[in-house]
């Protein structure tokens, strides 16, 4: 069953269900297993699902105990759903299932995106059973600027502002689809966003993007079909660690595939998890 935490046992439970977190088999992302988010972070974080108009946090109950909880988070402008944190001791399937009934009573015509590590079996097993699209398997890679050095970096990577913004464009509206920061949504808030550009002979065969100043994402790296992949990725991945580290980050995310994450390795990322992304309407 699920119900609305209540204020008074906010404490007892986050604890539990932060401890919940540190089990990849028991828990979403974002995962606290990666070396950079702390418990007080986690703590934080969930303290906005109690005084946020856009956030709530749901309790599971199991025969009569406290199993976890659903902390997720409305962009009602998207019509946009998505999960802060869901930890769920014992009957996972069950809880998100619930989720999803609650979700369409309540945000019907919404679309939701979830990302699960692999240790959760019992999640994945449900969604393939229940016919959803597992539409990515993503390594995610961490870096630790503590231990990186900077690379030289390539002739052929152009930094992207609003000036130059169309060679980005050029090649992100290739691969944008459906995804959330499509060319125009990261057009408006360009300056939340390093960008970086791969050119050669008038062409852009490659673009990344990323956000954060000390705690880094990257959020996508585009490479055009008929490129050289490793090579174009490393210059767009040396490009932004650089930037990143210069500008006195600490780490950087970044989800990606199985190609890319050969380079990243190299580079001196390492792998948390494989995520496993789903996005559906209800």
């Amino acid at each position: 069953m699920l119900r609305k935490i209540r204020n008074q046992e906010f404490q007892e439970v986050s604890e539990f269900v932060y401890h919940l977190s540190l089990d990849l088999s028991r828990t979403s992302f974002p995962v606290y297993t990666d070396g950079i988010k702390t418990k007080q972070q986690f703590l934080q974080r969930s303290m906005d699902g109690l005084h946020r108009s856009d956030e709530e946090i749901l309790i599971y109950e199991k025969d009569g105990g406290i199993e976890g909880w659903i902390h997720y988070y409305v962009i009602p402008a998207d019509r946009y759903l998505g999960i802060c944190s869901m930890s769920i001791r014992s009957g996972y399937a069950e809880a998100f299932d619930e989720l999803l009934a609650y979700w369409k009573k309540n945000y019907p015509q919404y679309r939701f995106s979830l990302y699960f590590p692999e240790e959760n079996s019992e999640i994945l097993q449900y969604m393939h059973t229940h016919g959803y699209q597992d539409r990515s398997q993503e390594v995610v890679d961490v870096l630790l600027f503590k231990n990186y050095e900077l690379h030289h970096e390539s002739e052929h990577v152009t930094r992207i502002g609003s000036d130059n913004f169309a060679v980005f464009q050029e090649i992100h509206q290739q691969f944008e689809d459906e995804m959330y920061w499509n060319s125009d949504r990261i057009k408006d808030t360009i300056d939340d966003w390093k960008i970086f550009a791969y050119e050669q002979k008038g062409r852009c065969l490659g673009a990344i993007y990323y956000s954060g100043i000390h705690d880094c994402e990257i959020f996508g790296l585009d490479l055009s079909r008929d490129c050289d992949k490793a090579a174009v990725a490393e210059a767009l991945l040396t490009a932004s660690l650089n930037t990143a580290k210069n500008g006195g980050a600490n780490s950087m995310y970044f989800f990606n595939d199985a190609e890319t994450h050969t380079v990243a390795d190299r580079l001196g990322f390492q792998c948390v998890t494989v995520a496993h992304y789903f996005e559906e309407s209800l």
